[in-house]
């Protein structure tokens, strides 16, 4: 943020006409505090924090998805009038047209789940904390002896740790676990499954509200 500060103040000078927008995703430092635990003491927590405040004072624009910020930036110094709140969205031409198959092995697992007679679970995204995908297995293990199966497709730092308590659940002919696919193929994804899975953390940060991509 400072540096593009210091980018828009030399165009400036220059004549030229520039603003500063800063779009927030997710709240920083506030997302790793509260679902990391990490220290608001740690250093690099307070120079996330002493970056978003300067962002907001000095920010000519503030654009976020996420529909309930409005007072948490107003209270680290964002004059309100500056906020625009635009809704998480996806482009149509993507899901209007014929997608692109779905790459082999994983149409061959779910045509052989659902040949098998199997309710087909499927999962496609970051296998990160905030995905909450343990609560997923352990769901999957709660219908072990039910007529479910699941299949998730991507990666991310929890996956290694996924995979083992997949296999301490005894899932391991319930649960498969596969490479990301291209973004072009996640509607051939959903529409070979027969339930999408989505998930969050139990945790305060989704008070400002949520926006998924997913879910769109």
């Amino acid at each position: 943020i400072w540096v593009a500060k210091r980018i828009v103040q030399q165009t400036r000078k220059l004549g030229l006409p520039c603003k500063l927008v800063f779009e927030v995703h997710d709240l920083w430092p506030l997302s790793p505090i509260e679902l990391n635990g990490m220290s608001p003491k740690h250093p690099f927590i307070r120079l996330c924090q002493a970056a978003e405040n300067y962002a907001y004072r000095h920010a000519d624009v503030v654009v976020s998805m996420l529909p309930k910020v409005a007072d948490h930036m107003q209270s680290h110094g964002l004059d309100l009038r500056k906020l625009h709140i635009v809704p998480n969205g996806i482009t149509l031409d993507e899901w209007e047209t014929t997608p692109p198959p779905l790459r082999s092995d994983v149409a061959s697992h779910i045509a052989q789940q659902k040949a098998a007679g199997f309710t087909v679970v499927g999962y496609a995204g970051s296998h990160g904390t905030p995905n909450a995908m343990e609560y997923a297995l352990q769901a999957a293990a709660l219908l072990k002896n039910d007529n479910f199966r699941w299949v998730l497709v991507g990666d991310g730092h929890e996956k290694a740790n996924l995979q083992q308590l997949a296999n301490s659940l005894g899932l391991q002919d319930h649960v498969a676990f596969f490479d990301p696919i291209a973004k072009a193929q996640i509607p051939s994804f959903l529409a070979d499954v027969d339930i999408a899975y989505i998930g969050w953390q139990r945790v305060p940060i989704y008070r400002f509200g949520i926006a998924p991509n997913k879910l769109m």
